[in-house]
């Protein structure tokens, strides 16, 4: 008779198995406006469940993600438990939006911090002894001022008029 094969689930193995990386994702291009909310939100924010046969066991590991650090790029960071959401009005505030208070162009990361169980065969659901944690790609995006101008006639009615300098033909 052999002997029982006792399976142990490291950090290195849950992080080698979680099968997708968050990214960090944007309502509206890689591109923003200084002073507005600029909105950011992870992808793949649920438990993620693999199941895979290991000498001879059925073993199903689960990744749950409980921290998102958030590194704006313009010395701002944000630690949250939220992964984010996308809004469809411009310049709303969200957990995970920020403003950038000055034009130029940033790298904003996102590292996710996940903590792991495992089960063996069905049994007794075992944690993984340490959180492990994934760097998502970093985006580069560019923040622009934005000027406004009260007008009177349209450009049709006044060609030379501001913001009426269409590219000649």
């Amino acid at each position: 008779m052999s002997e029982p094969v006792t399976i142990t689930i490291t950090t290195s193995d849950l992080l080698e198995l979680i099968p997708s990386s968050p990214q960090i994702l944007m309502d509206r291009g890689p591109f923003g406006l200084k002073n507005a909310h600029t909105n950011f939100y992870a992808s793949h924010h649920e438990p993620q469940t693999i199941t895979q046969t290991m000498f001879d066991q059925e073993v199903t590991i689960t990744a749950t993600p409980v921290e998102y650090r958030w590194d704006y790029g313009d010395g701002n960071t944000l630690v949250t438990d939220l992964p984010g959401y996308p809004v469809d009005i411009f310049n709303t505030e969200t957990d995970t939006s920020h403003q950038f208070a000055e034009p130029g162009v940033y790298t904003v990361e996102l590292t996710t911090v996940f903590e792991g169980t495992f089960q063996v065969d069905g049994g007794e659901v075992q944690e993984v002894s340490a959180p492990v944690t994934q760097q998502a790609d970093p985006i580069e995006l560019r923040i622009y001022s934005a000027v406004t101008r009260n007008v009177d006639q349209t450009c049709l009615e006044n060609p030379d008029a501001w913001g009426c300098d269409a590219p000649a033909e």
